[in-house]
């Protein structure tokens, strides 16, 4: 008997009974949707979380199997297969063990600074930075001569490499999408082929099946094959615009669904005439800013959990000192600013704003203490010789620039400077690294699919298990200001409330 349990480890849900996934479609706010239900969604979260972890024991005990994994291009089929020998099952496992710790290790955490220059070069020029997940169960209940097959593909989100993150920052269009996200969907379709099954492949009579083929046999009226799409953060951003790629492209609607969290906005005001047309549940914090970020408009359908005291007590590891709650409530009137890609850069921007005319004394160790596990940044904003004004002044240029790119339409520098006079008064109270610190414990910590810093679970299983049924589904609208409405419960109607509205009213459910 297998010492690995077949419960999730974030949710206990099973990983082996996929019935959540495959379940009927049901009419829902007017219309036909996927299955929803908190077993789906506990489902969704295991498998976000096990796309960073990589502990693919639990999965292949409980039945998942020809696991593949890319990351940064390379690719890597197969896992999940027994070998012949004594014990195949135990060889089996131990080398996913060894092969876990041998890429988790070299290749999501580099440390080598050559291994993050490389990256970081990379990024520069558009090559690819991806980290896929992709794994097959069998749909139980299918005909012995025709077996049905789930396919989970999961896009991991933004990992604590510079170049990860850097990928994230390439927001000026290409093709109407954000740059970063798209180059990253499209590393991981040049794979397509190239990503084979042959087990599945076997039982089907076929001599060989790859990735493509499961995508287009999903185009046919029938098919052996259901995709699951999963994603966290940047991973959510991908899966919108594949998504969205692949229905271009003919696959059926009944044949995938969607299930991510976090996920920030990908494509500009006008690029997809009907963002809700793309069915991608996706959960999201109130409390968590990333879904405010990105491009302009999120594809697929927004469930939103507002944020309340018992969140976050069990999954946000806040300091709970005098100075620290003194700290986090002087600050967050101004984290209450950020709505959308906009707001963030005009909060962005009167940060900075407020730092102008600082000795680099004071300014570089605000900017440092953004990521300072970064070396390069360390060692930039840790040399009191450079200028400060003349950095601030160049990310300044490069935010109006990127406002424009993403949202066609100029950042207003007159907010931003009111914004960076509130940021003054703030400062008058707290220092700047204790105010960028206070900012990063609010930003990181609801954004979360995996505990961190101590707290008892992370924010995100959280809600699934928790908060299901306070959820406000919600829709965007594209135009040249996107509005992002709130769909109604009962008649599936979607009354015309501007994003300021939408706001207002995720307000008044948090607090009400």
């Amino acid at each position: 008997m297998s010492e690995f349990s077949s419960a999730g480890p974030q949710t206990g849900v099973s990983l082996s009974d996929i019935s959540p996934f495959t379940a009927p479609w049901a009419r829902r706010w007017g219309r036909m949707l996927p299955p929803l239900s908190p077993e789906a969604l506990q489902l969704a979260v295991e498998i976000a979380s096990v796309t960073y972890t990589l502990e693919l024991e639990p999965w292949l005990c409980a039945g998942w199997r020809e696991i593949a994994l890319e990351i940064d291009g390379r690719l890597i089929t197969g896992i999940g297969e027994e070998k012949a020998g004594p014990k195949p099952l135990q060889n089996l496992l131990q080398t996913v063990s060894d092969l876990r710790m041998r890429l988790f290790e070299a290749r999501i955490n580099p440390h080598d600074p050559v291994e993050l220059m490389v990256g970081s070069l990379n990024q520069r020029r558009a090559i690819d930075s991806a980290k896929t997940l992709v794994m097959v169960h069998p749909i139980p209940g299918a005909e012995e001569n025709q077996p049905r097959y789930l396919v989970a593909v999961s896009f991991m989100g933004t990992t604590p490499r510079l170049f990860d993150w850097l990928g994230n920052f390439r927001m000026a269009g290409e093709n109407g999408f954000h740059q970063g996200f798209l180059q990253v969907c499209r590393s991981f379709e040049g794979q397509a082929e190239a990503l084979t099954f042959p087990r599945t492949a076997e039982e089907l009579g076929l001599e060989k099946l790859t990735f493509g083929d499961i995508c287009r046999a999903c185009a046919q009226e029938e098919s052996p094959f259901r995709l699951v799409l999963v994603g966290h953060s940047q991973g959510g951003a991908v899966a919108q615009i594949w998504a969205w790629d692949a229905l271009r492209q003919g696959i059926l609607k009944k044949h995938m669904a969607g299930y991510c969290f976090a996920s920030p906005s990908v494509a500009a005001p006008t690029a997809v005439s009907r963002p809700g047309d793309v069915l991608i549940y996706h959960l999201i914090n109130s409390d968590d800013l990333v879904p405010k970020m990105g491009a302009a408009v999120r594809l697929g359908i927004d469930l939103t959990y507002p944020a309340d005291e018992g969140l976050r007590r069990a999954a946000y590891n806040w300091p709970r000192d005098e100075r620290h709650v003194a700290e986090r409530m002087v600050l967050r009137p101004l984290v209450g600013l950020i709505r959308d890609t906009s707001s963030c850069f005009e909060v962005g921007c009167g940060l900075l704003l407020s730092l102008e005319g600082r000795t680099p004394a004071d300014a570089l160790p605000a900017l440092r203490a953004l990521r300072p596990d970064w070396p390069l940044l360390t060692h930039l904003t840790g040399n009191a010789s450079i200028p400060s004004d003349r950095l601030i002044h160049y990310i300044l240029r490069r935010a109006v620039a990127l406002h424009e790119s993403v949202l066609g339409r100029p950042l207003d520098m007159e907010r931003a400077a009111k914004i960076g006079m509130l940021f003054r008064r703030v400062e008058d109270g707290i220092s700047i690294p204790a105010m960028v610190s206070a900012f990063l414990e609010m930003a990181l910590q609801p954004h979360t699919v995996l505990p961190r810093d101590g707290a008892s679970r992370a924010a995100y299983p959280y809600i699934t298990l928790r908060g299901t049924d306070q959820l406000t589904p919600s829709v965007w609208v594209s135009g040249k200001i996107p509005s992002c409405i709130i769909i109604d419960r009962h008649s599936g109607a979607h009354p015309p409330r501007s994003r300021e509205a939408h706001g207002k009213s995720r307000r008044e459910a948090r607090h009400g």
